[in-house]
């Protein structure tokens, strides 16, 4: 199965997906990447509250499914969360009696870009933005190849060579310091604008 990127948009289906989550693993720095059991007596929260409390503040954090019943909630390089669950998109549609088509299909689309509002798998990128930090701006780099499965298009957001990365993109390199953006810091307080005016 592809690696799927579920929507923050979509709470129902994030919420339902938590709520029969079980076997939740952290993966981290700390522990080495050793997949610690999440929970136990001194857990600041239970781990499904955890994982929401986290999609919610982190602005990069998403939730993937990675297999049939496997998910991971994915901070940055050092930080991810990995668990099982029964309930998907499909589950939940049939539930509510909804029958899926290919405009609303993320998985024949990609999911849709909270910026471009475009399906990250039709779409050839992200519209041009950039940062301002003390006055000084920083335009974000076009994707230049070398992370795809030679489809030409990124790998984690689905960005034609030539074009810009979508916001929360693993790949993305950050404008300041060139490490991986979604790793780094240099951009927690600026400001970001688009053509078409601040963004945020």
């Amino acid at each position: 199965m592809n690696l799927k990127t579920i929507a923050k948009n979509r709470t129902k289906l994030i919420d339902a997906i938590l709520a029969v989550a079980r076997d939740f693993k952290c993966y981290s720095l700390d522990n080495h990447f050793t997949g610690q059991p999440m929970g136990g007596p001194n857990a600041v929260k239970p781990p499904a509250e955890w994982l929401k409390y986290e999609l919610r503040i982190g602005r990069h954090t998403k939730l993937q499914q990675t297999g049939p019943t496997s998910y991971c909630v994915h901070v940055h390089s050092n930080l991810w969360y990995e668990f099982t669950s029964d309930m998907t998109a499909a589950v939940l549609d049939a539930r509510a009696g909804i029958v899926p088509s290919p405009e609303t299909d993320a998985t024949n689309h990609g999911a849709k870009c909270d910026t471009c509002h475009g399906f990250m798998l039709e779409v050839d990128g992200c519209i041009k933005t950039w940062f301002v930090i003390d006055g000084k701006r920083y335009d974000r780099q076009p994707y230049a190849g070398g992370y795809d499965p030679g489809t030409g298009r990124c790998g984690d957001c689905g960005a034609k060579i030539g074009h810009y990365h979508h916001p929360g993109c693993d790949v993305e390199r950050c404008p300041v310091c060139h490490n991986q953006m979604i790793g780094c810091a240099c951009l927690e307080n600026a400001a970001e604008y688009a053509l078409k005016g601040p963004t945020k």
